[in-house]
């Protein structure tokens, strides 16, 4: 029993070192690791934060099926994936692609675990998928492998976006094109709860998403469920 808990712990050890040392966090190594402990992530509620622990007003993202730029289903479900959501909007190439050119970075970072995966969810319910084709070129080497263009339908994307991912989306009329998606990008567990939201507005939050995903990868790694 004995030697099974040595080999157990060393196990551990090793994947999180894989995890470890990618830039930034080694420090998880020195002051953590050593005292037996872990950061941790707070709970979103929909009534403010929780601290690391889940009750019954945790934000929970249930099952969800859009579609990719193929035109082929992409489930939302509660797994062992880590999910990172954002709107765009092609009526506002400008605005979204400050946010995409900003969020491929990250993606770059973590392009080789299979458990995590990213959203680009569009919200111009009027732009077909030639003009998603265009929009997505510059990031061809990552769609469709950890990162996926979403094009729902409006009834989806409000029920989803607005109902789920807490997000919000400004028509400015029943008629007009231009559309305001919320600058806001969430990060979902892999049991599927709300554990972080951001704004993209700001520069230095892409580094503080990072490392957030991060410390959510440690949590698979070292098994914790949501209880």
């Amino acid at each position: 029993m004995a030697n099974n808990k040595k080999k157990k712990s060393k196990l551990t050890i090793i994947l999180l070192a894989l995890v470890l040392l990618l830039p930034g966090f080694l420090y998880l190594t020195f002051v953590r690791v050593a005292n037996n402990s872990y950061l941790t992530l707070p709970y979103y509620s929909t009534e403010g934060l929780t601290s690391g622990q889940v009750d019954l007003s945790s934000v929970y993202i249930p099952d969800a099926k859009f579609q990719n730029l193929g035109g082929e289903d992409i489930v939302f479900n509660s797994d062992t994936t880590i999910r990172v959501f954002h709107l765009i909007s092609l009526g506002s190439p400008s605005y979204s692609r400050n946010i995409t050119d900003a969020l491929e970075k990250v993606v770059d970072r973590f392009q080789t675990f299979n458990n995590l995966k990213f959203y680009s969810i569009n919200v111009d319910t009027l732009a077909g998928f030639a003009d998603a084709d265009d929009y997505i070129l510059p990031y061809r080497d990552f769609f469709n492998k950890n990162w996926f263009y979403i094009q729902p339908s409006n009834e989806q994307a409000y029920g989803f976006i607005r109902d789920n991912l807490l997000l919000d989306v400004l028509y400015y009329s029943e008629f007009d094109t231009n559309v305001l998606p919320s600058n806001q990008i969430v990060l979902i567990d892999k049991n599927g709860f709300l554990r972080g939201i951001y704004n993209s507005d700001n520069p230095k939050v892409y580094k503080i998403i990072e490392e957030d995903i991060k410390v959510l990868l440690i949590e698979n790694l070292r098994g914790v469920q949501s209880t």
